[in-house]
């Protein structure tokens, strides 16, 4: 058993000896393995919890108290609050959030011996649990406030849809989009952005579909025209303008066939 030749002045702690050994205990008939550490003071000092032993030693009248770290967790403080924190060593090099600060943090290596003087946070595996569902619910909540918004502004996109026997004039301007029936049978079946529409006619004129997100391009040039459907032809008419009161017209044409057909085309601004 070692011990500490103190020649009358105040021992050093923490003291750690590099010899960790077991002692056989004879206890109710039983023979049972107990782990131990020796302090300089010749005290036997019995490992209770796994992990850390805290003991209380006196020499030479001194009454310290220190932290001897043996297997499980470890202390260190956050490099940007100074928080000292505890965790598991299964951590080592991990990156964390600081349950003080929340700022990103990477765990240092486990040290030997650890002695605290301030209070520590521990962390646990359902402290990391409950912060990885407040994170969730954190971009759920923002999700949430963020689509309202989403849909009542919508994509700077349109869809147009119909059933089409001769030609029409699709027109937008502003929060408007409506339909200018030309030749033969007026256009049904129509669907604006995937939602069905059957307006009111007057006089080959329908009656307006009101766009959640007025069509205002800033440039006329940046307006594309894609043909998704049809065996006729999808054409620009006549691009945005002061003189047609910023009005963007589409052809529509299956005049030169018999019958109806679908057509189906994309507006991007």
């Amino acid at each position: 058993m070692p011990t500490a030749k103190t020649g009358g002045a105040k021992a050093q702690f923490p003291f750690v000896h590099n010899d960790f050994n077991r002692i056989e205990n004879n206890h109710a008939s039983q023979k049972k393995w107990i782990p131990v550490v020796f302090c300089p003071c010749d005290e036997i000092f019995t490992i209770e919890a796994y992990g850390v032993v805290l003991a209380d030693c006196a020499i030479d009248g001194a009454n310290e108290s220190w932290l001897l770290w043996l297997m499980a967790e470890f202390k260190f403080f956050c490099p940007q609050c100074k928080q000292h924190i505890q965790c598991d060593s299964s951590y080592a090099g991990l990156k964390i959030n600081c349950p003080s600060c929340q700022r990103e943090i990477v765990v240092p290596p486990m040290p030997s011996v650890v002695q605290p003087k301030e209070p520590a946070i521990q962390i646990k595996t359902s402290t990391l649990r409950k912060a990885a569902i407040i994170a969730l619910c954190v971009a759920l909540a923002a999700g949430i406030v963020a689509a309202p918004f989403y849909i009542f502004v919508g994509p700077k996109k349109l869809t147009f849809k119909a059933y089409v026997d001769g030609t029409d004039i699709v027109k937008l301007s502003g929060g408007r989009l409506w339909i200018e029936h030309q030749t033969w049978q007026l256009p049904t079946r129509m669907t604006v952005n995937d939602k069905k529409w059957n307006p009111a006619w007057n006089n080959n004129v329908c009656k307006p579909f009101q766009l959640r997100r007025a069509f205002k391009p800033g440039n006329p040039q940046d307006i594309k025209l894609t043909s998704q459907r049809g065996r006729g032809g999808i054409s620009i008419l006549e691009k945005p303008s002061p003189a047609n009161n910023e009005t963007l017209a589409i052809k529509v044409d299956d005049g030169g066939f018999g019958g109806a057909d679908w057509y189906e085309f994309a507006v991007s601004w």
